[in-house]
């Protein structure tokens, strides 16, 4: 079984690259009822998020699946990662990067992604 970081890892890879392999692979370490929670509204379910990644998961998650993320940190439980915008990045309301945090489950599957926008 991969680290929690090597987990974060695999599923930045698999949303950026949307690879049907890819997100194969991190479907098994994500937890039935995830949820991806963000200021615009929150995602829940496995299978919904899967279906974004194997979609063209909106406008967000186009932009942010080109962003260079920081190295996975675990602390307290829990996985971050960042990434700066881009100079001149088509957003609809100015920030300057996004920080996503990573909760797990006992048996290390991902439970719950928060999406924060750094102003």
């Amino acid at each position: 079984m991969p680290s929690r970081t090597e987990i974060v890892s695999l599923y930045l890879d698999a949303q950026k690259s949307r690879e049907p392999s890819k997100i194969d692979e991190i479907e098994k370490y994500l937890a039935h009822d995830i949820v991806l929670a963000s200021p615009m509204g929150s995602t829940s379910g496995k299978d919904k998020i899967l279906s974004r990644m194997r979609g063209d998961g909106g406008r967000m998650a186009q932009m942010t699946a080109n962003l260079a993320w920081s190295a996975p940190v675990e602390s307290g439980g829990t996985v971050d990662v960042g990434a700066d915008m881009p100079a001149g990045a088509p957003l609809p309301f100015p920030i300057r990067g996004i920080d996503l945090k990573f909760s797990f489950t006992a048996d290390d599957r991902i439970s719950k992604i928060d999406f924060s926008p750094r102003m």
